[in-house]
């Protein structure tokens, strides 16, 4: 692990640590602390790692070693969406979640000066009273945990916002073949069922044995499926697009539903540390 001069925190690499949180690219981040000697941008795992890969790649067979200790199912290799499929796509979502003349007059009278509550200015006590009515109902007989978890193998805090990322945490953290992870490092770009250009962010960065690296998504699997059809195309239009960056970057696609959470919750960890023994 290598420290950051500017935060103090340890990473494998702060090429994006630096861009993302200090707003500095790393030629600025050299120059800034050029008085403490040569500034290195990558730990020397991350260098081990990458001379490994440089000298011997990896073959299918090696991939599918390393992972087989992970999950039963094999990494996500859908098939990539062409622009001509995105289009059809988008259009059928938007013929689906048209607005009729009869909805355009009633949100339209949600608008502006036609709205019930524009211009009345609340008291302090009311908007208080506003607030907790707002959190009850949306938290209260709610599955969702939100919470923070610290990580003995990464030595940093991390918020998670479902109890299935924590229990992806946990695992992550004490599985002897995982050799680093990171939760939400990185974005990419994407195009959404409108056609608008959007950043998404991926759930987790998985490095396994110091040599396989995996992009992990937590998704139920309710939303991929065709009961609610514009979440799960937006969600299907996320994954190609996140398929696509990976096979640029020699990633692999890891989809983390409840079959894996079930996994993970039953899993035997003296069969799993045996292995690494």
């Amino acid at each position: 692990m290598i420290e950051c001069l500017e935060c103090h925190e340890l990473f494998l690499s702060l090429i994006g640590h630096v861009k993302r949180k200090h707003n500095m690219s790393i030629s600025e981040y050299r120059e800034k602390f050029t008085y403490f000697g040569p500034v290195e941008n990558l730990s020397d795992a991350q260098k081990e790692c990458y001379a490994q890969r440089k000298n011997k790649p990896l073959t299918l067979e090696h991939r599918a070693k390393i992972s087989a200790s992970l999950f039963k199912n094999p990494p996500r290799k859908g098939s990539h969406l062409t622009q001509e499929q995105k289009l059809n796509l988008s259009k059928k979502i938007k013929g689906i979640f048209k607005h009729t003349e009869e909805a355009k007059n009633k949100i339209s009278l949600r608008r502006g000066e036609k709205h019930h509550y524009f211009g009345k200015k609340f008291s302090k006590e009311h908007r208080e009273k506003l607030s907790i009515s707002h959190s009850n109902n949306s938290y209260v007989n709610k599955s969702f945990v939100k919470g923070t978890y610290y990580s003995e193998k990464m030595k940093k805090t991390y918020h998670f916002r479902s109890s299935w990322e924590k229990i992806v945490m946990e695992y992550l953290d004490r599985h002897p073949g995982v050799t680093a992870w990171e939760y939400e490092c990185f974005s990419i770009p994407y195009q959404d069922v409108y056609g608008f250009k959007r950043r998404y962010t991926p759930d987790f960065y998985v490095v396994i044995e110091s040599v396989l690296r995996e992009i992990w998504e937590v998704k139920p699997k309710f939303q991929l499926e065709s009961l609610n059809e514009f979440i799960s195309a937006n969600n299907i239009l996320k994954l190609n697009d996140l398929e696509v960056y990976a096979e640029k970057n020699d990633y692999e696609v890891r989809l983390i539903t409840e079959d894996e959470i079930n996994i993970i919750k039953n899993i035997n960890w003296e069969e799993i540390e045996a292995i690494y023994a």
